[in-house]
């Protein structure tokens, strides 16, 4: 599991919000993506999101650590 510091940007060229607002760059700054990284191929996904609660933590649901 890998936590990005990079958080909110995408790699992703096309949006993926469906009936909503699209929020500028660091808008949300204490929102995280949590993302695994396939050892085969080293394509990366984001499965979770997360909120930074402080510099070396975040907390996120308890559904994307298992």
């Amino acid at each position: 599991m890998f936590i990005f510091s990079e958080c909110g940007i995408s790699e992703v060229p096309t949006s993926r919000i469906i009936n909503g607002e699209e929020s500028l760059p660091g808008r949300w700054p204490w929102m995280a993506a949590i993302r695994i990284q396939q050892a085969q191929n080293r394509s990366v996904h984001t499965f979770c999101g997360a909120s930074l609660i402080g510099p070396r933590h975040v907390l996120t649901a308890a559904h994307c650590t298992y």
